[in-house]
């Protein structure tokens, strides 16, 4: 895979690479998958800034994609500066990917508890045209809810969802589902929660996910169930 997302990052396309790594349906089989990804963007950074330059727009987005699959790992410490400089350099740069970095730090930002910050960068992203807006709105729900809670935060997590399903990105489809039926469980509609659940764990089972991707569903599951 390495080899086909690093010559659509080199001619110029970043849509593809964004599209195998975020998109695909195996990001959704856990963390085995999420090492694969770390592996992947390693490679395209290293070839982008050997052939095209190491503040090139490809590098930048080579390093994000590098930074947010080492932060779904759980590991910040590499992660973090991994992702801020690709933030930097597209932004530098002008890359179409600067929409999707700024999203991907602004969740960072949150992460942190630096809500100012996270408005800062999700306002800054969406003033730009994305590639996946789906990220977007998972990041703007996610600090609805840090902010004033599942009532608010359950539309946000829904357009979130619809539009990943929508554009076939996986990845999202995970992050929005899980807070999305937990906000329904806490808004009194259990029932909505296990029915959206259901299938998924079923999807997840079947697809033979690690407890990187099932545990999440299985606890809101179970929650849905009481």
């Amino acid at each position: 895979m390495a080899d086909v997302l690093t010559k659509a990052a080199l001619n110029g396309d970043t849509r593809s690479p964004l599209w195998w790594l975020e998109r695909s349906d195996p990001v959704r089989y856990g963390m085995r998958v999420q090492m694969a990804i770390q592996r992947n963007a390693a490679e395209m950074l290293d070839t982008a800034e050997r052939v095209a330059g190491k503040e090139s727009s490809n590098a930048g987005q080579a390093s994000m994609l590098l930074g947010a699959a080492l932060i779904a790992t759980g590991d910040y410490e590499r992660g973090r500066p991994a992702l801020l400089h690709g933030v930097d350099l597209t932004r530098r740069s002008g890359s179409a990917s600067l929409a999707t970095a700024l999203a991907h730090a602004a969740r960072l930002a949150l992460h942190d508890g630096d809500r100012k910050r996270a408005h800062v960068l999700l306002d800054e992203s969406q003033k730009l045209p994305t590639t996946n807006a789906p990220l977007r709105s998972v990041v703007a729900a996610e600090l609805q809810l840090a902010e004033a809670g599942c009532a608010v935060a359950k539309p946000g997590f829904a357009k979130a969802l619809a539009e990943a399903v929508a554009d076939e990105q996986q990845r999202d489809i995970w992050l929005a589902i899980v807070p999305l039926a937990e906000c329904e469980i806490a808004t009194g509609d259990a029932h909505a929660a296990q029915q959206r659940l259901e299938p998924e764990l079923a999807w997840l089972v079947k697809a033979k996910a690690d407890d990187y991707a099932i545990a999440p569903v299985q606890a809101a599951l179970a929650k849905a169930r009481r």
